[in-house]
C-alpha cells in the first residue's frame, strides 16, 4: 500500500512538471526514475504476493493430499488386518477340516477292522454250530448211542450263546448311540448286583485259575439306576478282566460312595494291561487295541465302549487306568444325585438285585 501511494505521488509530480514546463529538468529525471523504481517495486510486491498465494494454495493442496493419503493408508491397513484375520480364520478352518478328515479316516479304518473282526466273531460260532449239526445228522458215522451227542449239543449251545452275545452287544450299542435306549430307574442293592455279576463269570474265571475278590464299603446305600444296565456294565468289565488276566491272576471288584465322589464301582485286575497311548482306542467305538489278542480271546471288543455309553446314560462316567504287564483298573462313577441314603429309601421301593 505504501509503495502504491508513493508511486501515485511520483506520478502526480511527474505530470505537474510535464504540464508546467517544456524543459526536462534534472529533478524531473529523478522523479521519473523514482517512479519507474516504485512501479517495479510495486510489480515485485504483486508478483511476490501472487507467489505466496500460489505457495499457500499448493500447501493447502498438499495438506489435503496428505490427509487423503493418510486415510487411504488407514483403509489399506484395515484391509490388511481384515485379510490377516481372514487368513487366520481360514487357517483354523483348514486345521479343523484336517482334524475332521483324520478322524473320519481313523473311524473308517477302525470300522473296517471292526467289520473284519465281526466277520471272524460271527463265522466262528456259526461254523461250529453247522459242524456239530452235521455230525449229529450223520447217524451212520456216529451213532446216537456213542455218547458224543452230549458234547456236540454242548458245543452248539456255547456257540449259540456266544453268537447271541455278539449280536446283543452290537444292538445295545446301536440303541444307545441312536438315543433309543431307555432307563428303568429303581433302587438297586449294589452288593447283591455285584455278587450276581460275579456269579455269571465265576465259571470262566475258575477255568482260567483266576481269583475274584469282592471288596465293598460298609453300609452301602442303594443306587437309583437301571438294574439291567448296571449288571451289564459289571458283567462286561468282569468279562474283560477275566479275558485279559493270565492264570493265577486276581480280580478285585470294589464299591464305595460319598457325596463328593458319587457312587463308585471299580474292577481291577493284574492282567496284561494296556499301553497309555492305546487307552483312547480301547474306549472308542469300533476300536480294538490288538487284533492278534482279540483273535486269541473271543469277544466283540465292544465291552468297554458299551459300558461307557451305559454309564453316561445314567449321567455318570467311565475311566480307565492301565499299565502294560501290571494290569488295568476301570472306574465307573455314578453322580451323587443317584445315591439313595437310608433317610431317602423310605420314599422308594425296596432295593432290588434282579434284572427282569
Amino acid at each position: 500500500m505504501a509503495l502504491l501511494l508513493m508511486a501515485g505521488r511520483r506520478s502526480i509530480s511527474l505530470f505537474r512538471h510535464l504540464s508546467d514546463s517544456t524543459a526536462f529538468p534534472a529533478d524531473l529525471t529523478a522523479e521519473s526514475v523514482a517512479l519507474v523504481i516504485s512501479a517495479l517495486m510495486l510489480l515485485g510486491v504483486v508478483l511476490v504476493g501472487e507467489i505466496f498465494r500460489q505457495v499457500n494454495r499448493a500447501e493447502d493442496a498438499l495438506r489435503r493430499s496428505e490427509t487423503k493419503l493418510q486415510l487411504q493408508i488407514a483403509e489399506l491397513q484395515e484391509t490388511r488386518r481384515r485379510l490377516e484375520d481372514q487368513k487366520t480364520s481360514l487357517g483354523l478352518v483348514a486345521g479343523q477340516l484336517q482334524v475332521a478328515r483324520d478322524q473320519a479316516e481313523a473311524a473308517n479304518r477302525a470300522k473296517s477292522e471292526f467289520l473284519a473282526n465281526m466277520s471272524h466273531e460271527l463265522r466262528t460260532p456259526l461254523n461250529a454250530i453247522i459242524g456239530f449239526s452235521e455230525l449229529m445228522k450223520d447217524r451212520d458215522r456216529i451213532p446216537p448211542e456213542s455218547g458224543r451227542y452230549q458234547d456236540y449239543a454242548q458245543g452248539i449251545y456255547e456257540s449259540g450263546r456266544h453268537l447271541l452275545d455278539v449280536i446283543n452287544d452290537i444292538l445295545d450299542l446301536s440303541k444307545v448311540e441312536a438315543g433309543s435306549a431307555e432307563l428303568r430307574d429303581e433302587p438297586i442293592d449294589v452288593a447283591g448286583a455285584v455278587s450276581a455279576a460275579v456269579v455269571l463269570v465265576q465259571q470262566r474265571a475258575a477255568a482260567g485259575q483266576i481269583a475274584i475278590e469282592i471288596s465293598l464299603a460298609d453300609d452301602l446305600p442303594a443306587l437309583k439306576a437301571d438294574p439291567c444296565k448296571v449288571r451289564q456294565i459289571l458283567v462286561n468289565l468282569l468279562t474283560n478282566a477275566v479275558k485279559f488276566t493270565v492264570p493265577g491272576g486276581r480280580i478285585v471288584v470294589r464299591a464305595l460312595c460319598s457325596p463328593q465322589q458319587g457312587f463308585v464301582l471299580q474292577v481291577e485286575d493284574n492282567g496284561i494291561g494296556i499301553a497309555g497311548a492305546d487307552i483312547p482306542v480301547a474306549l472308542s467305538q469300533f476300536g480294538q487295541v490288538s487284533s492278534s489278542m482279540n483273535r486269541k480271546h473271543q469277544g466283540t471288543g465292544l465291552g468297554l465302549p458299551l459300558s461307557m455309553s451305559l454309564a453316561e446314560l445314567h449321567g455318570g462316567t467311565l475311566s480307565l487306568e492301565s499299565e502294560v504287564g501290571k494290569g488295568t483298573c476301570v472306574t465307573v462313577r455314578f453322580p451323587g444325585s443317584r445315591i439313595l441314603w437310608p433317610s431317602q429309601q423310605s420314599d422308594h421301593a425296596r432295593p432290588s438285585t434282579s434284572c427282569a
